[in-house]
């Protein structure tokens, strides 16, 4: 891919494009002529925003498409796939010519950009592009059934990508935006790491120009340095498959250095700097067979020591998209290194994912049936920025563990994922009525977090209760989903109850309702109140729903609304007033901060947090990401409802790595 795209940054004419295409497709066959030729003249009079003749775009596409599948149809639909769109021509003339298999992606491709243009956001409005991202992406992968189109419109939009500069500023962010959201996490999922780590990389120079260039300098200044340890390890490794007996030809071994995002991404997660990444190197190692990848795994772990918690085995069980591969960190002399193991064929299936599994067979395509289901749970329902990434890193972006059931059946979920979670991939029954769980046939609670390789039974019971404070604690969407769905369904039952409830109340007296301030509270009532105070079984923070009670000696007992004691009240029609906060509503946040190891660091924390006007609930101290670097987890109270400007504040005092809003799950949506 790295070549390609190098050779792409220098075509200028339409015949460097097409001698580019038939040398990534040199068996082509009649129809693909035929597609070229039409594409060509449909596109005859126009250019492109560099001024380019436009029909380079598709030509490139189809020639990025040819590299990551050999399904001819699927490189024809990526000549024509402006067509329909940008030209005279109708799809049911494409279907004429070309058959319904390339219509089909024909249309659906011009489905996709319909779609956007109703759904995103202009590149010329001010408003965040996250909402409406989201529900495109929502809308796009519940409408487009074919992944082959999904494929394509990858490599289509990778070609956008390098052609951004011709474009304006503020069009430039918006498309790089568009693409960290949408595209590279779809890419992500099909297994195209290929095409992910290029629209990744694009994207990131563009939305953090600063930081890309820091981490680009850093590179270049090292990579004679880091070229060279790859290239005296490759050789090492490359002895020490002969010396085990693999021939030549049998096996292959290169190294690389990382894709940048994936180094901001490492920089964000653990709190340290471009020159604190210890494994900015990787090799792969290539062999034949499936028993070959782990006679390889034995030979590094008695000439190197491994770092284990690294290790994973993604052939005995591999991803859901079908990565298999083995992970194994290794201490070399100069630093440490990461090694992927893998067959040729597990290579293929890394680099281009659900693509290479399309072949053709005497001529006829053979299809593997793939289940877009996983894919489809992309859909997120919530329109809040820091919510999305907050379940974007946990489905999309953080490491995986595999999970067993007791039959030997096996769940892909996030790092730190709870027994909770893995009731909720089961089905979304089984997360509601699970009440507890067995973990290795040990009897833990559903927020026991689950380690690489449990082995997990859920408990049910037709009766079972959720628990909304579980929301901050499971790390799925599905799990997130299952606990707001149900948390929402009992808010609409104790607001019909209360309704009834105040009703009656305020029946029994013929005089006006009022509105009385006490303290923190504001009381409707047309009775006057003795008191307020909180009742012992629940403990509702500032913005909370709450709900208010009538005691025999008018006072009034204010609860949580999600209360089990309140509930039983409600059920039993005590009498109720309406009840709310006072003051401003406050906002909860979880903030990640890299904190010194130092005498006196927790007070002076403190104390800038109080300058700061925050309020902090809880703190986790200690918590290491390295050797080097240290954080603490926070989550605090604030009136400040806007996150991006509590962001700004926060930076200008601390190393901020992360900050999450903790709506409450049983808040309205």
């Amino acid at each position: 891919m790295e070549a390609l795209l190098s050779k792409i940054e220098n075509i200028t004419t339409t015949e460097e494009a097409e001698k580019l295409l038939l040398a990534y497709h040199p068996t082509q066959s009649p129809l693909f002529n035929k597609a070229l030729t039409l594409a060509k003249e449909a596109h005859v009079h126009q250019k492109r925003k560099s001024g380019e003749p436009y029909i380079i775009h598709p030509i490139l596409v189809a020639t990025i498409t040819a590299l990551v599948s050999d399904d001819e149809s699927m490189i024809i639909a990526a000549l024509l796939h402006d067509v329909v769109e940008d030209t005279d021509y109708v799809i049911e003339e494409i279907e004429a010519i070309f058959g319904s298999d390339v219509a089909h992606m024909v249309e659906g491709l011009t489905k996709i950009e319909y779609i956007r243009e109703e759904e995103l956001i202009p590149s010329t409005s001010n408003k965040k592009l996250i909402s409406s991202a989201l529900t495109f992406r929502k809308m796009l992968l519940s409408s487009i059934k074919d992944v082959r189109v999904l494929v394509v419109k990858l490599c289509d939009r990778l070609h956008n990508m390098t052609t951004l500069n011709a474009l304006p500023i503020e069009k430039q962010q918006r498309i790089a935006e568009e693409t960290m959201v949408v595209y590279a996490p779809i890419a992500h999922r099909l297994g195209i790491s290929k095409l992910k780590n290029h629209l990744e990389d694009l994207s990131f120079s563009y939305i953090y120009p600063d930081a890309y260039a820091k981490i680009e300098s850093y590179i270049e200044k090292n990579r004679q340095n880091l070229q060279l340890k790859l290239n005296i390890f490759v050789t090492n490794i490359n002895k020490l498959m002969k010396e085990e007996g693999f021939e030549e030809g049998d096996f292959e071994v290169f190294g690389r250095v990382k894709h940048l995002y994936s180094m901001y991404q490492k920089m964000q997660r653990k709190g340290i700097g471009i020159d604190e990444i210890l494994d900015l190197i990787a090799i792969r190692i290539l062999v034949k067979e499936d028993i070959d990848c782990y006679r390889v795994l034995g030979a590094l772990h008695l000439k190197y020591k491994p770092i284990i918690s690294r290790f994973k085995d993604y052939i005995t069980i591999p991803k859901e998209n079908g990565y298999s591969t083995i992970h194994t960190t290794l201490f070399n002399d100069d630093g440490i290194v990461e090694a992927q193991i893998r067959t040729f064929e597990m290579h293929k299936t890394a680099e281009f994912g659900i693509a290479a599994h399309w072949r053709y067979k005497d001529g006829r395509q053979q299809k593997n049936r793939v289940n877009l289901e996983w894919l489809e749970s992309l859909q997120y329902q919530n329109d809040s920025v820091e919510e999305f990434y907050s379940l974007a890193k946990g489905d999309l972006f953080s490491d995986d563990i595999s999970v067993f059931s007791p039959a030997g059946d096996y769940y892909t979920l996030p790092r730190d994922s709870v027994a909770l979670d893995f009731a909720y991939a089961i089905h979304s029954e089984v997360g509601d009525k699970a009440v507890s769980a067995l973990v290795n046939k040990r009897k833990a609670s559903l927020l026991t977090t689950l380690k690489n390789g449990d082995i997990v039974r859920i408990l049910t019971d037709e009766n079972a209760k959720v628990h909304c404070s579980w929301y901050d604690t499971v790390m799925t969407s599905k799990a997130k989903d299952g606990i707001r769905s149900a948390c929402n369904a009992k808010i609409r039952e104790c607001n019909e109850l209360a309704e009834i409830n105040i009703q009656n109340y305020l029946a029994l007296s013929s005089d006006k309702p009022k509105e009385f301030l006490e303290e923190h509270f504001k009381v409707i009532s047309n009775q006057e109140l003795s008191k307020i105070e909180f009742d012992y079984c629940c403990h509702p923070k500032m913005g909370d729903e709450i709900v208010g009670f009538v005691e025999e000696d008018s006072s009034i007992t204010i609860h949580h609304k999600l209360c089990q004691e309140a509930y039983k009240l409600m059920k039993a029609k005590k009498p109720m007033v309406f009840v709310t906060w006072a003051d401003e509503k406050s906002a909860r946040y979880q903030l990640i901060i890299s904190l010194q190891n130092r005498k006196g660091i927790l007070a002076e924390l403190l104390n800038k947090l109080a300058n700061l006007d925050l309020n902090v609930l809880s703190i986790e101290l200690g918590i290491k990401s390295s050797e080097s670097a240290e954080f603490c987890k926070l989550e605090v109270e604030t009136k400040e409802q806007n996150a991006k400007r509590l962001e700004e504040k926060l930076s200008k005092k601390f190393k901020l790595i992360e900050i999450i809003s903790l709506n409450d799950a049983y808040s309205k949506k």
